[in-house]
C-alpha cells in the first residue's frame, strides 16, 4: 500500500485487535507452564508422557494452519464482506471447551488414563487455536501497510500478549492462596473464558476487514508457495529457532527456580519478567523508527539470551542475581517477539507485489505452524529429557544428573537456538527504502479496491 493511503490507526481499532492476544496469552501460560507439572502431581502422570502428548497434539494442530490459513484467504464461507472473521467464533467456541476441560479434569476424570484425558481435550484446544489465531494473525498484517504503523500495530498486540501472561500468572498464583491448585484452575477457566468472549466479540464488532481482497484470493497458490520466497524464508528460520530457545525455559521456570535456585519463587520470577517485556515494547516500537527492523531484532536477540546466559553460572541462594538477569532479558525479549511479525507483514507485501495476489492467510498459516512446532517440540523435548535424566517433581532433592541436565535445557540450548536465529537474520533482504518502494507498486495496484476510513481499512 502506498504512502498515500496509509492512515494512522485509531486506538480503538488498535485495542479491540490486540485484545484476543492477550486472551490467548493467558490460556496458553496456564497450559504450558502450569499444567504439565499439576498433572504430574496430581495424577502422578509421567512428565515423558506429558512431554509426548504436547508435542503430538501440536503437531497434529499444526497441520491445520496452512488449511485454516488458505481457507481465510479464499473467503470459505460467503457471510458478507467476511473472509477471515467468519472462523474466529467457531475457533473460540472449540478453544474454550478444550480448554475448560483440561484444566478442571478432577470434574472429568478420577485418577484413571489422566493422559488419555489430556491428550484428547488438548486436540480440541489446539484446533479451536488454529481456527482462532490463523484468521485473527492474518487479519492484522492487513489493516496497515505503512512500514512504522504495523510495527506499532504488532507492538501493541505482543504487548497484549505479554500482559495476558502476567496477568495469568498473577491471577493463578492469588487463586493458589485462596485454595489448592484444582480450586484454582477451575476459578482461571472460567475467567479465561469470559475473557475469550469478550474479545471474540469486540473484533468481531470493531476491527474492519478489508473488502477488494476477494476478488484476487480466490486463485491463491499452492500451501508451501510462501517458502519460495527469500526473504520469508529467511525470518521463518529465525522465528522457528527463536520459538523453540523461548519454549523450554517457558516450560522449565518453575522447576529451575524450585530446584536450581532452591526456592519456590517461580510465578514471582515469571511475572517480573513479563512485566520487564511489557515495559520493553514502546521502548523497542520507537527504536525501530530510528533503525532498520533486522538490525533491531537482533540487538534484541543479543540483550535477550545474552543475558539469559548468565543462569549457567547461578545456583543455589542466586536470587537477586536471576533477579537483574530477569529484568534485563525480559526487556530484550520484548523485541524479539514484536519484530517478527512486522518484518512478515513486509515480507506479504514483497509477494503481493512481485504476483499480485495477497495471501496473508498462507504466509500465516506457515508461521502459524513453525511456532506450533517450535513451542510443541521445545516443551515436550525438555520434559522428555528432564524425565529421562532421572528428574522427578515429588523428590526434595533432585539427583545431580538431572539438575546438569535441567540447567543445560533452560539456558544454554536456548543460547545455542538464539546463535541460529542471529545467523538466519543476516540474509533478510528487506530495507526500509525497498519497503516504501514495494508500497507504492501496491497501492496503485489497490487504488482502485480499497476504502481508507478513519478506523482502518476496509
Amino acid at each position: 500500500m502506498s504512502q498515500q493511503t496509509s492512515v494512522h490507526m485509531l486506538m480503538k481499532t488498535i485495542f479491540f485487535y490486540a485484545m484476543p492476544a492477550f486472551a490467548l496469552a493467558m490460556i496458553g501460560l496456564v497450559y504450558f507452564a502450569y499444567l504439565p507439572a499439576f498433572y504430574s502431581v496430581r495424577f502422578a502422570e509421567s512428565l515423558g508422557i506429558l512431554g509426548a502428548v504436547i508435542i503430538g497434539t501440536r503437531i497434529l494442530d499444526a497441520v491445520l494452519d496452512p488449511v485454516v490459513g488458505r481457507l481465510s484467504d479464499r473467503g470459505f464461507l460467503s457471510f458478507g464482506r467476511y473472509r477471515r472473521k467468519q472462523f474466529i467464533p467457531f475457533g473460540a467456541v472449540l478453544l474454550g471447551i478444550g480448554f475448560v476441560a483440561v484444566s478442571i479434569p478432577d470434574v472429568f476424570i478420577g485418577s484413571d488414563n489422566p493422559g488419555v484425558f489430556f491428550a484428547i481435550w488438548s486436540i480440541v484446544l489446539f484446533t479451536g487455536w488454529t481456527f482462532f489465531a490463523v484468521p485473527y494473525e492474518a487479519l492484522g498484517a492487513e489493516l496497515s501497510f505503512d512500514y512504522h504503523e504495523r510495527s506499532k500495530i504488532f507492538g501493541y498486540r505482543d504487548g497484549a500478549i505479554a500482559l495476558g501472561t502476567l496477568s495469568a500468572v498473577i491471577c493463578v498464583e492469588v487463586l493458589k492462596r485462596t485454595g489448592n491448585e484444582s480450586h484454582a484452575f477451575f476459578w482461571f477457566a472460567f475467567i479465561a473464558l469470559g475473557i475469550l468472549f469478550i474479545a471474540t466479540t469486540g473484533i468481531a464488532f470493531f476491527v474492519k476487514e478489508i473488502v477488494g481482497f476477494q476478488k484476487i484470493a480466490t486463485d491463491t497458490p499452492g500451501f508451501f508457495a510462501p517458502l519460495k520466497n527469500k526473504a520469508f524464508r529467511s525470518i521463518l528460520i529465525a522465528f522457528t529457532l527463536s520459538g523453540f530457545g523461548a519454549a523450554l525455559p517457558a516450560t522449565l521456570l518453575l522447576f529451575y527456580v524450585r530446584y536450581v535456585l532452591g526456592a519456590d519463587y517461580g510465578g514471582y520470577y515469571l511475572g517480573l519478567y513479563l512485566l520487564c517485556c511489557v515495559t520493553g515494547f514502546p521502548l523497542w516500537v520507537t527504536l525501530c523508527r530510528s533503525i532498520e527492523k533486522r538490525r533491531a531484532w537482533v540487538y534484541a536477540t543479543l540483550v535477550n539470551s545474552g543475558a539469559f546466559l548468565f543462569t549457567l553460572l547461578l545456583g543455589a541462594g542466586d536470587f537477586i542475581a536471576f533477579a537483574v538477569i530477569v529484568i534485563i532479558s525480559g526487556l530484550g525479549f520484548a523485541g524479539t517477539q514484536l519484530y517478527p511479525s512486522s518484518m512478515q507483514a513486509d515480507v506479504i507485501d514483497l509477494e503481493e507485489s512481485r504476483t499480485g495476489i495477497r495471501q496473508e492467510g498462507a504466509f500465516v498459516g506457515l508461521w502459524s505452524v513453525s511456532r506450533k512446532c517450535a513451542a510443541a517440540l521445545g516443551a515436550g523435548i525438555a520434559l522428555s529429557l528432564l524425565g529421562l535424566s532421572g528428574f522427578n517433581p515429588k523428590l526434595a532433592v533432585q539427583p545431580e544428573a538431572a539438575l546438569s541436565m535441567l540447567s543445560i535445557l533452560y539456558a544454554g540450548v536456548p543460547a545455542l537456538c538464539a546463535l541460529g536465529s542471529l545467523l538466519a537474520l543476516f540474509t533478510y533482504p528487506i530495507s526500509r527504502a525497498e519497503h516504501v518502494a514495494i508500497s507504492n507498486e501496491s497501492g496503485r495496484r489497490w487504488s482502485q479496491g480499497i476504502t481508507v476510513r478513519n478506523g482502518g481499512i476496509e
